[in-house]
């Protein structure tokens, strides 16, 4: 019983510590999970704007976190953004009046 008890807390542990929890965050921006927004979303999002990258729903991606200026659609200028808060050159994501 000890056991189970164990394995069963190790499971939830492992489920807290690597799932993203977003509630109430701003998550745009970290289209791969990974609780920061890096050169590899930023890659990803580029990826997906020339077709060699796929959002479906049997992606481990995040396809509204690609969509960082809220228009609706994921595209250049998403990646661009994306881009420039990498590289440090914008500290938030604008919000485009749809």
């Amino acid at each position: 019983m000890k056991k189970i008890i164990s394995v069963i807390l190790a499971v939830m542990l492992f489920a807290v510590l690597t799932v993203p929890t977003f509630a109430g965050a701003d998550y745009r921006g970290d289209i791969d999970y990974d609780n920061s927004i890096s050169m590899a979303d930023s890659l990803l999002c580029f990826r997906y704007v020339a077709g060699k990258q796929s959002f479906d729903d049997t992606s481990l991606y995040d396809p509204k976190a690609a969509d960082v200026n809220k228009d609706g659609s994921i595209g250049l200028d998403d990646a661009m953004l994306i881009f420039k808060y990498v590289a440090g050159k914008i500290t938030e994501f604008p919000v485009k009046e749809v």
